[in-house]
């Protein structure tokens, strides 16, 4: 009986695998056919809501595929994916024009999909801010840094860029990736604090259990 039942979890576990590399997969290809999309126009402003849908599709997808990779099936350690993700935007963001550093400072953190995908999609959107609006030479730094401090963790998301304006207002905003962040960082009963400190920074505590030893 004991066996049986050993078994039959394994092969659970591994149908939730291929579930999961499938997902993934699947999100690989949406990304994909939008990064082909974009070859069909010349609006700036349609090349830029596209490229916007494929890193979010992108952040999802990644989501996924540390989950497949993970020993754990059920969770994924929230640093290592955060970094994950900030190093591909950041590589996709440098080009021969402007050169962008990335310090990334991370505790180790097992934490569910339900929380990682909001989170990673709130990376996203900042750093994606971050490169849009904060340089203006052909230089620029990133700090990134997720840390456990008791029952909360805390992400942080600074750059040394120009800083926010005087009278930026998140809720008040129109950009639908700032409107994402609002919401996302409500989804997971998180409270957002930005400002300016040598540049942006972005620190949203949100309650966490951890999952992992």
């Amino acid at each position: 009986m004991h066996r049986q039942i050993v078994e039959s979890l394994y092969e659970k576990e591994v149908l939730l695998r291929e579930i999961h590399h499938r997902v993934k997969n699947n999100l690989q290809i949406v990304a994909s056919l939008l990064s082909l999309q974009s070859a069909y126009t010349d609006n700036p402003e349609i090349l830029n809501i596209l490229r916007d849908s494929q890193l979010r599709v992108r952040t999802m997808a990644v989501a996924h595929e540390k989950i497949y990779q993970s020993k754990a099936i059920s969770t994924i350690n929230l640093g290592e994916y955060l970094k994950t993700l900030a190093d591909e935007m950041v590589t996709l963001q440098s080009n021969d024009r402007r050169f962008i550093e990335l310090k990334f400072e991370y505790d180790d953190i097992m934490v569910e999909m339900e929380r990682c995908i909001p989170l990673g999609l709130i990376t996203n959107e900042i750093i994606s801010n971050s490169v849009k609006h904060a340089f203006t030479g052909d230089r620029g730094k990133i700090s990134v840094s997720i840390r456990k401090t008791g029952d909360n963790c805390v992400l942080e998301i600074s750059d040394n860029g120009r800083g926010l304006p005087a009278d930026f207002n998140i809720e008040e905003l129109t950009s639908l990736g700032m409107q994402l962040v609002a919401n996302l960082v409500r989804q997971i009963d998180g409270e957002l604090e930005y400002g300016n400190h040598d540049g942006a920074c972005f620190r949203i505590t949100f309650p966490i259990i951890d999952s992992g030893s």
